[in-house]
């Protein structure tokens, strides 16, 4: 595996801060530029890092643009808290989803609405299902 000339590579050697019940912020400096990485809760997966740098956040799958959202391995309910924190990020001005092109904080209001809405249409469903049955 070859390394371009101004390529060191650093082998982590810790793990973020905190237990996931509140946000949680790690610097990192990467000569001229830092990075933060954090993480804001369950989401896509259970193991959602974001690293933002200047004012973009690279958010991974927590935001999906262009396409729905995949819930196999998710936490919908608090995917939609998480989003709703990620919204909040006054700092960051862009944000690059795992999938699509990059958006602003409107998106992702309008991301966590749609799963709201999605979220609770399932369960009125589920509940006409039973109420049908019995």
């Amino acid at each position: 595996h070859q390394q371009g000339a101004n390529t060191h590579l650093v082998i982590p050697n810790r793990l973020l801060p905190g237990d996931g019940s509140r946000a949680s912020f790690t610097r990192v400096e990467l000569g001229d530029r830092a990075v933060t990485l954090f993480y804001l809760g369950l989401a896509h997966t259970d193991n959602d890092v974001l690293v933002g740098v200047d004012d973009v956040l690279f958010t991974g799958d927590i935001l999906e643009q262009g396409s729905d959202p995949a819930f196999d391995d998710s936490y919908p309910d608090q995917w939609v808290s998480t989003l709703e924190q990620l919204a909040a990020l006054d700092r960051y001005r862009v944000f690059v989803p795992g999938h699509g092109m990059p958006v602003e904080s409107p998106f992702i209001e309008r991301m966590g609405q749609t799963m709201k809405d999605a979220i609770h249409s399932i369960r009125a469903s589920k509940l006409d299902q039973n109420a049908s049955t019995t």
